[in-house]
């Protein structure tokens, strides 16, 4: 069983002027304080000495990802992070980025978001200096997307992409899955395009990286085959698709 380290992260009601967000010289500008001191939520690490990062930005929130991503690192030797207990209540903290707000129309940045973003950046560059490939896994809620999977992707050519694709549907085929859609958007057009972690969130400098939005089915009834096709197909995507990054974990 791996030791989980857990820290906690507190909203401050002492306003601080700017933060600089470590992806990119985005400067933000700060409110006066919203609320006095309460805890916003919890990070989880396992440090494995890797250079690969899988993370969960919004835990509990997108159902199962918190778990998912544990039971992915009691098997696979990567570092791994998981966020939880920040998009609960009216803040809605994002965590990858430094805005609050779920939907794109409603995001804004707040100082608790900039704050919240800082430390999450710092525990990533805590875990590994040097992230080499890094994979987020989220869930989206839409009916009408089914049992669609979307693949955003950084830093992927078009011949990469094929190969992760055909390596998921693969995965999944062999597991009972082979029904589940996998999209990815170097290849066809996809809803989930992580524009904000994109622009101004750990996308912009993290790469290759893969956001990968899992639909309610994923995540409920077909957890465990999932996390099996993660476990086989993760690390053979890192080890052939970009064999130039590929070192062997520690």
């Amino acid at each position: 069983m791996l030791r989980r380290v857990k820290s906690k992260v507190w909203s401050s009601s002492v306003a601080f002027a700017t933060a600089i967000a470590l992806s990119s010289p985005f400067l933000i500008a700060c409110s006066a304080p919203q609320s006095p001191d309460v805890v916003v939520g919890t990070f989880t690490m396992f440090n494995r000495e890797s250079s690969y990062l899988i993370a969960a930005p919004h835990g509990e929130f997108d159902e199962n990802t918190n778990e998912i991503t544990y039971d992915f690192c009691e098997r696979v030797r990567w570092d791994c992070l998981v966020a939880e207990g920040f998009r609960r209540g009216p803040a809605r903290i994002n965590v990858n980025r430094p805005t609050a707000g779920t939907q794109l129309a409603e995001a804004r940045f707040t100082d608790s978001a900039a704050l919240v973003y800082t430390k999450y950046v710092r525990r990533i560059r805590r875990l590994s200096p040097r992230v080499i490939f890094y994979v987020e896994i989220h869930g989206h809620r839409r009916s009408s997307l089914g049992d669609t999977i979307d693949v955003a992707t950084i830093g992927v050519s078009p011949s990469q992409a094929q190969f992760i694709q055909q390596e998921f549907r693969r995965g999944l085929a062999e597991r009972g899955m082979g029904h589940f859609n996998v999209r990815l958007d170097v290849l066809e057009s996809i809803r989930y395009k992580a524009t904000h972690a994109r622009r101004f969130g750990v996308l912009s400098f993290l790469s290759p990286a893969l956001h990968i939005e899992l639909p309610p089915s994923a995540r409920r009834q077909h957890r465990r085959e999932v996390v099996d096709t993660l476990v086989e197909v993760l690390p053979l995507i890192a080890h052939q698709a970009f064999p130039f990054q590929y070192l062997e974990p520690r």
